[in-house]
């Protein structure tokens, strides 16, 4: 298996599991004047509401119980409506066919794609194949799309949660030479 380094992809640490990596990413991610869409059950639907609000993030909601083409329509139809939309986060516990629908939609509309991975089923290598620009394990890890990785400069709201800057230290600590990408 290539090395996630090589398919252009980073691997970050955040301590604190996933609450903390995911509000690390959603702080970074989310320029000031953009919004964020969130799929989700209850449980995680009011965990990341909670965090956009103390973030001063404006997001719009979608409770993804239902079948899986209402939920897609209902995505469709907010990203088409809404151009402030920068971000989509969404909760594992979808089937992979519909993280892939909402990663071309995500795609189609030039949004970025967030997983949080509450049940460890999408591995790294997946991410290419469903669109997924950053990925928030349950231990805290966050493996990021390298080019959107980039973008999210001087996007955090508080240092201690800038992945950017945690990812600028962690080069530090690489050996000084790069391997290319795989095609």
């Amino acid at each position: 298996m290539e090395s996630i380094y090589k398919l252009g992809f980073e691997e970050l640490y955040v301590n604190g599991g996933i609450v903390a990596a995911s509000e690390a990413v959603i702080s970074s991610v989310v320029p000031l004047d953009s919004e964020l869409l969130i799929i989700g059950n209850v449980a995680s639907i009011d965990e990341w509401r909670a965090v956009c609000h103390k973030l001063s993030i404006v997001a719009s909601v979608i409770d993804n119980d239902g079948s899986t083409s209402d939920l897609i329509c209902a995505v469709e139809a907010i990203l088409a409506s809404n151009n402030h939309i920068s971000h989509i986060i969404c909760g594992s516990e979808r089937c992979e066919a519909c993280l892939a629908a909402i990663g071309m939609l995500a795609r189609k509309y030039k949004r970025s794609f967030i997983v949080v991975d509450t049940t460890d089923c999408v591995e790294a290598v997946n991410m290419k194949l469903l669109n997924v620009d950053f990925l928030i394990s349950n231990t805290g890890n966050i493996t990021a799309r390298r080019n959107k990785l980039v973008q999210t400069e001087g996007n955090a709201r508080t240092s201690g949660q800038d992945i950017y800057a945690m990812w600028q230290r962690s080069m530090s600590h690489r050996c000084a030479t790069l391997e290319p990408m795989a095609c």
